[in-house]
């Protein structure tokens, strides 16, 4: 669907904008992460469709934070870190898989750093 097909379908909705609906779209891609995550991986069609989501839906770096999503979205990375420490050895798949996670989620370095810290330390107690 292109972006002018989208604004058609928004408007016969009575949508005048996607940002009017932000709060929505954001759980959308939220809970299809939530899905695709079940299995622990996250194959190339998956981080593809979470991205085209993402540019679909017009989500911009900040917006999981301006909406506060940013919880769901550090449950998700938690998650997703709890199982990789799970084992004590992070493979190069893992690492890739977790710094697509944090570009998808708008997570800024320290941001994302400072979830990785809180796991790692639990995993260390």
């Amino acid at each position: 669907m292109s972006s002018l097909a989208l604004d058609k379908v928004l408007a016969e909705k009575g949508i005048r904008r996607i940002t009017d609906i932000k709060e929505k779209t954001l759980d959308v891609l939220l809970d299809y992460a939530d899905i695709i995550l079940e299995d622990d991986s996250l194959s190339q069609e998956e981080l593809r469709n979470l991205k085209m989501l993402k540019l679909f839906f017009r989500i911009e770096e900040g917006d999981f934070q301006k909406n506060k999503k940013y919880p769901r979205v550090e449950a998700i990375i938690v998650r997703q870190l709890e199982k990789l420490y799970a084992d004590n050895i992070l493979e190069y798949q893992e690492e890739l898989h977790q710094s697509e996670l944090q570009g998808v989620f708008g997570l800024g370095h320290d941001e994302y750093m400072k979830i990785v810290n809180k796991v790692a330390n639990e995993h260390m107690a």
